[in-house]
């Protein structure tokens, strides 16, 4: 469906986007080509107030009355509900003491309604029991519509309950479990469903909600806006990541458990014993361990294996007394120590370095290559150590000229340049590079140069990035998880 905003409309749109604020959405634009997000702070008749735009480095790409694209989207009743419009970049204001840009109001939008499906995560754990001739069975639910409940099995002996009412079915949701009765269909394969069960006014309203926290676990989107028009993250559906806890010490464990409970992020396990630890490390996929003097020292070859074996899992040790094994351990990319007793703001800061380095080498592999490329690499020499540091390959470049023989012969994936002069062959350059690369890539450009920005702006391509001053090695990373990362 497509409409004109003619006189009158106005009010409407002006409702809708107001309405919005207190709901789940994902506000999505272009700028320059690029993706961006934001969320609504506010809307009345003089336009649109969004908050500043993610990724961060896009906000330095807005410039005046420049026309965008964008859509909304939004999940109400099990549909996706979809609106495309186009707006005009006003000015940056102040809100409610926060940083925002004004658009216009949209003169035209489209609106797309589709069925929502949900695809849960294995995290989710929503599950189906129920018996085949009178044989228990339990499956886990492979995707969820208003008339479907899917789920993978093998019943092809069974042909004769297809198309029959199966009844007693336990079906576990997201805090609640229901006991229903359905038809039972073959798909395709080995895939099969349940469908024309009766759907209670609790039944539907949990089902409703559970596609709105998919969508927003799934989008990464804001909730609402507190009191002061700053946004408030509502807590992703089952994305908490496990930590392990092996203290002896009953009051310590107790203060770390406290912490890890208050946060939206962290789940804690308390292990009691390191029988069958492999198994439990296996199976729980923790992101951190913190450990004691048991592990670390009185079964050190096992502590050592673990580090080894589990590549993608970080540790903290907790001690009384230092000795050299600690030191060693310390040197360790993946290993933190903290002496007891411990002040908690020191633990904090610990947990969040190892999360943030665990985010990056969640998103970035660790064959991606970087070049540097500057005339002043001393201005680099931060932004280069951390690169280094998470064991990324660096190659250093004094010349734009050079990069094109570079590119060719080691395939960068992260290409970061800095030049502050008038460069006319610059563009060649660049799209003889684009043209080399191999696979996913991203450019960073940094430059004061008004021509050079100008030039490099003119570059539809989301692959590459402008920056007016030299970035922090923070946003470096960034820039290259959310336009190259791959989570694994």
């Amino acid at each position: 469906m497509f409409f004109n905003l003619g006189f009158g409309k106005k009010k409407k749109v002006i409702d809708l986007l107001f309405d919005l604020v207190n709901k789940p959405y994902k506000f999505s634009i272009k700028i320059s080509g690029k993706n961006a997000s934001a969320f609504i702070i506010h809307a009345d008749s003089k336009g649109i107030y969004l908050s500043e735009f993610e990724p961060i480095v896009l906000n330095n790409l807005i410039s005046g009355y420049a026309k965008i694209k964008g859509s909304i989207e939004f999940v109400q009743k099990f549909k996706l509900h979809k609106y495309i419009f186009s707006s005009k970049f006003l000015k940056r204001v102040n809100l409610n003491n926060q940083n925002c840009y004004l658009f216009s109001i949209p003169t035209d939008m489209e609106i797309k309604k589709e069925k929502y499906e949900i695809i849960p995560e294995t995290s989710d754990n929503i599950n189906l029991e129920f018996k085949i001739n009178n044989i228990p069975q339990y499956k886990k639910i492979v995707k969820l519509t208003p008339e479907f409940i899917y789920f993978e099995g093998n019943f092809s002996h069974r042909s004769d309950y297809f198309d029959k009412i199966i009844y007693g079915i336990n079906l576990k949701l997201p805090l609640k479990r229901f006991t229903i009765s359905a038809k039972f269909v073959h798909i395709s394969n080995n895939l099969y469903a349940f469908t024309n069960f009766m759907v209670s006014t609790d039944l539907r309203e949990t089902i409703e909600q559970y596609a709105i926290d998919d969508f927003v676990f799934k989008n990464n989107i804001y909730y609402s806006l507190d009191s002061d028009g700053r946004k408030i993250d509502k807590p992703k559906l089952n994305f908490k990541k496990i930590v392990f806890i092996l203290q002896k010490s009953e009051t310590i464990s107790s203060i770390i458990i406290n912490y890890f409970e208050e946060t939206s992020v962290f789940t804690p396990k308390l292990i009691k014993n390191l029988e069958d630890i492999e198994s439990k490390i296996i199976n729980d996929n923790p992101f951190l361990i913190i450990a004691d003097n048991d592990l670390a020292i009185k079964n050190k070859e096992l502590f050592l294996n673990l580090v080894e074996k589990f590549s993608h899992v970080y540790f903290l040790i907790l001690y009384n007394k230092i000795n050299d094994d600690y030191l060693s351990y310390d040197k360790k990319k993946r290993i933190k120590i903290l002496q007891k007793p411990f002040d908690m703001i020191d633990f904090e800061k610990i947990v969040e370095e190892l999360f943030a380095l665990y985010s990056i080498r969640r998103f970035i592999p660790k064959s991606t290559k970087f070049l540097v490329c500057s005339k002043e690499q001393d201005k680099f020499s931060e932004l280069k150590a951390k690169i280094k540091n998470e064991l990324f390959e660096l190659t250093e470049s004094h010349s734009v000229d050079e990069i094109f023989y570079l590119q060719k012969k080691q395939n960068f994936q992260v290409i970061i340049i800095h030049q502050d002069y008038h460069d006319k062959y610059l563009l060649t350059t660049i799209n003889h590079v684009k043209n080399n690369c191999k696979g996913n890539f991203v450019i960073i450009f940094i430059s004061i140069d008004k021509y050079t920005q100008s030039l490099i702006s003119s570059i539809n391509d989301n692959k590459i990035f402008l920056l007016k001053e030299i970035p922090t090695a923070e946003k470096v990373l960034e820039i290259v998880k959310n336009t190259i990362g791959v989570e694994k």
